[in-house]
């Protein structure tokens, strides 16, 4: 690292911010692996004295006890509130995306033996799920990305072009699910019933894509922005509406998944039924596949970006007191040495940037198309449904106004 920064004449910003988080990398690096090199070196003594596992156990323990201490000595207050935040929201998230499982397995416990009959009644409170979503997704939309896209572009990008956005966000996804559908008309599918179940399941796995982009994109801009909040009391303020925000995310994909598994194992049943003795394992098998598909790579990643942003926030910002890396930044510009300097740089994240502007409007779009195509593929019909919609439409609407004031 010394040689690399011989070789630079002139240092700019970036120069030290490299030099300073990598040398912190390092240090984390070398300090923890040094730690671990000595529990090892006990593991050898202690397997040769004949000590038992439990020793081991105990010395690991306390080597992770004493790296966490280690690593929260050098953050302060804020920084550590700024992290439980950004843990208890991941985890409000994913018990919103287990709840539609949670009232398929109460809905399976009271249905007839035969899987095909638990399978069809196990839909209707997934269907209503699913128009309390479609609701949830309209109003993220219109209420909440479109209005965002407004407010962050100011006079840097004209209505009409946040409009233009917004219509690509609905074209985009179109013309993709129209090439999908075409591709798989052509393909070898002779019989018009196995056509039929192969189209219902591109739809269906077509709109998983359509969901998690948005809110990938969506969950880093809210890691970005708790990462910028410089008090408890403003963290706070603005985590508390997320909290239920991030639950009913965490319901849009678990109806998704859980519509997709449903759809699976009834084409499944369609094409092989069950006998006697696969009755009982259906429950098992939806909860499998449900684990399965609740553990792809793009809901691990939705997770995961907003505390990653978070953290990354927290350490650009200096709240996290290491010697290395706060002084790389404050001499490459990036941290504020003053309130005027920090509203500057909160001001450049909230209101001027035009492509986050125009990236929430292409947000937009791919919200409002996903909800108007699981309202059109939703096979339950009559009230529920509609208040069921409207309930969606009406709580996000109303958290949406929440997180503004």
């Amino acid at each position: 690292m010394a040689l690399l920064a011989t070789d630079i004449p002139m240092r700019s910003g970036n120069v030290y911010i490299y030099e300073g988080m990598s040398r912190y990398l390092c240090e984390l690096f070398f300090s923890f692996f040094s730690r671990c090199f000595c529990i090892s070196c006990c593991m050898v003594s202690c397997s040769e004295e004949g000590i038992g596992v439990r020793v081991v156990r105990g010395d690991l323990l306390q080597l992770l006890l004493e790296n966490c201490a280690w690593a929260t000595a050098r953050m302060n207050d804020v920084a550590l509130f700024k992290i439980g935040v950004a843990l208890s929201l991941t985890s409000v998230t994913v018990l919103g995306m287990c709840t539609p499982f949670l009232c398929v397995q109460n809905a399976k416990g009271n249905t007839p033996p035969r899987p095909r009959t638990q399978l069809m009644t196990s839909s209707r409170p997934l269907s209503l799920a699913n128009c309390f979503s479609a609701g949830t997704l309209l109003a993220i939309s219109l209420v909440h990305f479109m209005p965002c896209a407004l407010a962050t572009a100011g006079n840097g990008v004209s209505p009409t072009a946040l409009c233009a956005a917004l219509m690509i966000g609905v074209l985009f996804p179109a013309l993709i699910e129209r090439n999908i559908t075409e591709s798989v008309a052509q393909s070898g599918y002779g019989h018009s019933h196995g056509l039929f179940l192969a189209h219902e399941s591109y739809q269906r796995l077509t709109l998983m894509p359509l969901i998690m982009l948005p809110m990938c994109f969506h969950a880093a801009v809210e890691g970005v922005l708790l990462g910028l909040e410089a008090s408890v009391a403003a963290l706070m303020g603005s985590a508390v509406p997320l909290f239920v925000h991030r639950f009913f995310d965490g319901v849009v994909v678990g109806v998704c998944i859980a519509k997709e598994v449903r759809a699976e194992m009834e084409a499944v049943d369609e094409v092989t039924p069950l006998n006697a003795a696969e009755k009982n394992t259906t429950a098992g098998d939806f909860a499998a596949t449900f684990r399965r598909r609740a553990c792809r790579f793009p809901i691990i990643l939705w997770l995961c970006i907003m505390p990653t942003a978070l953290l990354f926030c927290v350490v650009l910002t200096g709240d996290f007191h290491v010697h290395g890396v706060s002084e790389a930044l404050h001499r490459g510009g990036l941290t504020r040495p003053s309130d005027g300097a920090e509203s500057h740089l909160r001001g450049s994240w909230h209101k001027e940037s035009k492509w986050l502007a125009l990236t929430q409007a292409v947000g937009s779009g791919f919200f409002l198309y996903a909800g108007l195509t699981t309202l059109t593929l939703e096979e339950l019909k009559g009230t529920r449904a509609s208040l069921a919609l409207f309930a969606g439409v009406l709580f996000t609407s109303l958290l949406g106004a929440m997180e503004t004031h």
